[in-house]
């Protein structure tokens, strides 16, 4: 009874699938599998190692470049503060608005 059952569902299947399909073998777990699985877990562990050192490496890139802009702005202001009449507009404005702060212009 049981392999008429067997016998059956193979009919089943040779009639919904190709035949390449059903005659390629679904992969067992031996100790090649598990030695490849292990081999995988550790080349994925490598990229996801390299993968953190090139962010790492943009991240510190991105700092220093975004440190050397801060530097940037702070000299100017620095000299905003000062020579603070470069601008002749500024220069108009603060003698209009404020002649005391304007007196060295």
């Amino acid at each position: 009874m049981m392999a008429a059952k067997g016998k059956r569902k193979l009919e089943l299947l040779t009639q919904s699938y190709p035949a390449e399909v059903l005659t390629e073998a679904p992969p067992t777990e031996d100790s090649d599998d598990q030695g490849s699985a292990l081999e995988s877990a550790e080349n994925k562990a490598e990229k996801n190692r390299e993968r953190n050192r090139e962010h790492a490496k943009r991240t510190r890139q991105r700092k220093k470049e975004m440190l050397e802009g801060m530097k940037m702005r702070l000299l100017e202001l620095q000299r905003e503060v000062e020579f603070p009449c470069f601008d002749p507009f500024v220069s108009i404005l603060l003698k209009a608005y404020r002649p005391d702060f304007a007196v060295g212009l």
